[in-house]
């Protein structure tokens, strides 16, 4: 199955060590740039700030990370609107938005990523939406990058595809100067 608009892995799915010297670049990366990095993750529980904290400058580059698996989480910590969620779901873009801009108002750092999807079944899956979509938003510089995947395979596959394309993301973020325009430009609301 196709999400329409999402980049499709289905025979390409990355193994843990392509994962981790994908996470090892970026978080170099960002050490080389003084910058750091939190993360919001529902779909892949904490796994992806678990792979920066294994890499040499994570203490230098790592503020932090909340689990949001639960959508009282979601609602209650990071201020996602409960009609949002009842509006588009929880395994959403505009929700994994919120996530970010939640985490943001929580925790200090330079860059921050929210991950939401669905890696089993028992969600939002649908036609439209099947099992293996993730969404992932990048906050940073100002402005907010927002990405949906498709990976087929089994969840532990899902989840590796998500880290190596937020990865993948990052690195293209952080490697080009972005222009005005490019990403929507972003504000973390007052409490």
């Amino acid at each position: 199955m196709e999400t329409p608009g999402a980049r499709v892995f289905e025979s390409s799915v990355p193994g843990r060590d392509e994962c981790r010297k994908l996470v090892a670049a970026v978080s170099g990366r960002l050490a080389s740039l003084d910058l750091t990095i939190a993360f919001g993750e529902s779909a892949t529980a904490g796994c992806v700030a678990y792979e920066f904290s294994l890499t040499p400058g994570a203490g230098q580059v790592l503020t932090g990370g909340i689990i949001c698996y639960e959508e009282a989480v979601k609602k209650g910590l990071l201020k996602v609107p409960a009609a949002l969620i009842e509006q588009y779901t929880a395994e959403s873009p505009q929700v994994t938005r919120e996530i970010a801009l939640g985490v943001g108002r929580l925790l200090p750092a330079d860059v921050v990523v929210a991950v939401t999807g669905l890696v089993r079944p028992g969600g939002s899956e649908s036609p439209e939406k099947p099992v293996g979509t993730i969404f992932f938003t990048v906050l940073f510089n100002g402005h907010c990058y927002d990405r949906e995947i498709f990976a087929d395979g089994s969840p532990e596959a899902v989840v590796e595809t998500a880290i190596a394309e937020i990865c993948n993301s990052l690195l293209s973020i952080l490697s080009f100067e972005k222009a005005a325009g490019e990403g929507e430009t972003y504000h973390y609301p007052a409490d």
